[in-house]
């Protein structure tokens, strides 16, 4: 897994519109699974966020039904 394939929670806090406390909250009961990186910060594996998103239609989706552009890689970017 390459780093470019993690977001940070305040990332995923601002793809998903909601707060980092909410993030932490799924992080804590188990909703999101994080990786430690070795100088301890938490990332969270895009490809999960999107699947946690659309499970729960948090994040906006474009009208080809992906979700917005927000949790894609840069340089990935599609136009709608």
């Amino acid at each position: 897994m390459e780093l470019s394939d993690m977001v940070s929670p305040p990332q995923a806090a601002k793809a998903l519109g909601v707060s980092t406390q909410a993030v932490d909250y799924w992080i804590a009961q188990g909703h999101l699974a994080v990786t430690r990186t070795p100088w301890g910060s938490r990332l969270i594996e895009r490809a999960a966020l999107e699947v946690f998103a659309s499970q729960r239609a948090l994040a906006p989706k474009d009208k080809a039904g992906r979700i917005n552009g927000a949790l894609q890689k840069k340089g990935n970017r599609q136009a709608a």
